[in-house]
């Protein structure tokens, strides 16, 4: 599978870091730190200006603060990288990275859920939707059981439909069951965590939603503790 670049800030990154133990790994050079982590096919980048290499229009503030951070925390746990990558300007909304990353737009946004949601039982509840056009690049769902289903519509369109999460192949370090092969692209890590990640952007033009429907009889299990989706929004 191809592997996805996203630029985000260094708070996101921490956080991923810090609450799904992925690994830290920096490229250094005299003027700044580029930073990055990968979490199932998203590989997630973020720039620190070292002191007095600040460019203009830079909250300089915020960047004191991360730079410290990383180099206290996080920079001594982190595997560094033996040279930059390379990246051609192609025009202003598209950059390349000519390791093997996919070309992405600079669109591409974070969109998080609301934690904790709570499920109707035995009814799908709409747990993200977005009315408008651009490419959609996947989702990540954290569910308080297994016993759900997941459905994802595009511009009205089911392309998951009522996919049972138990039954999900797992993926992932010291797991069991099928794993992951290049012809699946949604799968479980181990726990209640589900990757929806397609081998490529997924087009639409009116609408994005996600869905879940919950089956337990109590109501702490019926809920959705975390989520996001990725994609860019060109309307």
């Amino acid at each position: 599978m191809a592997t996805n670049l996203i630029y985000t800030t260094w708070l996101f990154i921490k956080s991923l870091v810090d609450s799904k133990g992925t690994n830290i790994h920096f490229i250094e050079t005299d003027a700044y730190f580029d930073v990055r982590t990968q979490n199932g096919q998203m590989v997630y980048e973020t720039r620190l200006y070292k002191l007095g290499y600040e460019p203009e229009g830079l909250d300089v503030g915020q960047n004191t603060s991360d730079l410290t951070e990383f180099e206290a925390n996080y920079k001594p746990d982190g595997n560094p990288l033996e040279k930059p990558v390379v990246k051609a300007e192609i025009d202003s909304n598209v950059k390349v990275d000519v390791t093997s990353f996919n070309v992405v737009s600079n669109k591409l946004r974070y969109a998080q859920m609301v934690a904790n949601q709570s499920l109707t039982k035995d009814t799908y509840t709409t747990i993200y939707e977005y009315n408008g056009s651009g490419n959609f690049f996947g989702c990540y769902l954290n569910v308080a059981d297994s016993d759900m289903e997941i459905k994802i519509t595009v511009d009205g369109e089911d392309i998951v439909t009522d996919f049972t999460i138990s039954d999900i192949p797992i993926a992932g370090p010291g797991s069991s069951g099928n794993g992951i092969s290049g012809s699946i692209f949604i799968w479980r890590a181990e726990g209640d965590e589900i990757n929806f990640q397609p081998p490529s952007a997924i087009v639409y033009a009116t609408s994005i939603k996600v869905e879940l429907k919950a089956h337990h009889n109590s109501s702490s299990k019926r809920k959705m503790t975390f989520g996001y989706v990725v994609l860019t929004k060109e309307n």
